[in-house]
């Protein structure tokens, strides 16, 4: 695909299983959720690749702020994604400090799909259960909001054939902080909706979404595509304690 780029061994590695980086906490404000559906696709804008969501697709690695109106960007911790197309996902939300005599906590969700676990990382337990659906899938919308069926399909990782799949039109290019990007405008469920893509890179780097007075935002600090999928990177390590919900 025109934007698939080659990970490096570092952009592979999952921080939680190496050097630990400081972060300052902000609860994420989109409410990050798996959804498990069946059978859905997407078709790419053929200027910059895209294409379907399949269990073989390369690994897509990102890492990405999602800031609403009256935020700036350093109120918000970033979330780390990994996705290889609708069988494999690793979540890593931020870490949560101690609160009203409650320990820190970090969520991480991982999915080898029909296999899914959420799991804590600080007391490195866990729950794992079973999607018994006879085409299980993984999905992860970015704006998984009610009463919006056609925006809950951009998700991850898909964001370009999105875009496509709603025949977007393309603006003009412009810096967006600095990058040179292309734009791409769409409606869906009343929501405008404008994706901008690094102009040498082909990725995207900006997701903005506008209703009435209403605004929301992602920003891609890191959107990588390419290289095999690891199933290592996508069940828990062995030190875990895992209960099993799948029955």
């Amino acid at each position: 695909m025109g934007c698939e780029q080659k990970l490096s061994r570092h952009s592979l590695h999952s921080p939680l299983g190496g050097r630990k980086q400081p972060m300052k906490h902000v609860q994420p404000i989109l409410p990050l959720r798996v959804w498990l559906a069946i059978g859905f696709v997407v078709v790419g804008l053929t200027s910059l690749g895209g294409g379907h969501l399949m269990a073989g697709d390369p690994l897509v690695h990102l890492v990405y702020r999602a800031v609403q109106q009256g935020q700036t960007p350093k109120d918000v911790a970033p979330i780390h994604v990994w996705r290889g197309g609708i069988r494999y996902l690793r979540v890593e939300l931020p870490p949560v400090p101690p609160q009203e005599g409650q320990p820190a906590r970090q969520q991480m969700i991982l999915a080898d799909s029909p296999h899914n676990w959420m799991l804590d990382v600080p007391s490195k337990t866990g729950h794992h259960f079973l999607d018994k659906d006879p085409q299980p899938s993984v999905h992860v919308p970015i704006f998984p909001l009610p009463n919006a069926p056609t925006l809950r399909k951009l998700e991850f990782g898909n964001e370009v054939g999105f875009f496509s799949a709603l025949k977007a039109k393309q603006g003009k290019s412009a810096k967006v902080d600095g990058v040179m990007c292309l734009s791409f405008t769409a409606q869906a469920d009343g929501w405008t909706l404008t994706l901008y893509v690094d102009q040498d890179k082909k990725t995207p780097y900006r997701l903005r979404a506008d209703k009435g007075k209403e605004r929301r935002a992602v920003l891609y600090d890191v959107y990588e595509v390419g290289g095999a999928v690891d199933p290592s990177l996508f069940t828990p390590p062995k030190e875990y304690q895992i209960t099993d919900d799948a029955k």
